[in-house]
């Protein structure tokens, strides 16, 4: 899995993207992506300027393979289904 790929199994999961950042940082309340100094990715939860249950992951795909189970876990990450 890539980042196009991710956004688009994120989309079809209606996962807000407020969610998730792709581009590491502390966004609160956030799963965040970044790739780490010595080769990998890390995967964690933003809050308060904190980064909270970091896992390290040796690909990108793993990385973001996890990060998409955990949105679609968390029931309050989902957009609203919308009457047509």
């Amino acid at each position: 899995m890539n980042k196009n790929d991710f956004i688009e199994a994120a989309s079809r999961e209606r996962i807000n993207p407020r969610y998730y950042s792709l581009d590491g940082g502390l966004v609160d309340n956030t799963y965040c992506i970044d790739s780490v100094p010595v080769g990998g990715w890390v995967v964690y939860f933003s809050e308060r300027g904190s980064r909270w249950e970091e896992r390290v992951f040796d690909s990108e795909s793993d990385a973001l393979t996890y990060m998409l189970a955990r949105l679609i876990a968390e029931p309050h990450s989902r957009l609203p289904v919308l009457d047509e």
